[in-house]
């Protein structure tokens, strides 16, 4: 953090604002969220499974916000916080 604001990846910001347009583009209700999720856990390089277990989350949810059926207000919270960590600047997205 540089001045009390949180530290921005551009590199994440810009991939997931890429896998969004592509959700968008299949049809997904929620592509900005999904495409959130998508990337938190490409980062942890696990498969959806391996993921949910790592973070203490129904396999079910997971695959439910990376499908893009849940609004960003229903991600489970240990997805939602590693938004932040991950360095994407959500206010670039919507």
């Amino acid at each position: 953090m540089i001045h009390g604001r949180p530290s921005f990846d551009d590199g994440a910001t810009l991939l997931v604002k890429r896998i969004a347009q592509r959700l968008a583009g299949e049809g997904a209700r929620h592509p900005l969220t999904a495409a959130v999720a998508v990337a938190i856990r490409g980062r942890h390089r696990l498969d959806q499974d391996q993921y949910a277990q790592e973070i203490g989350v129904p396999l079910e949810a997971v695959q439910a916000a990376e499908a893009g059926n849940l609004a960003f207000e229903q991600l489970p919270g240990p997805i939602a916080t590693r938004a932040q960590w991950m360095g994407i600047d959500l206010g670039r997205l919507g």
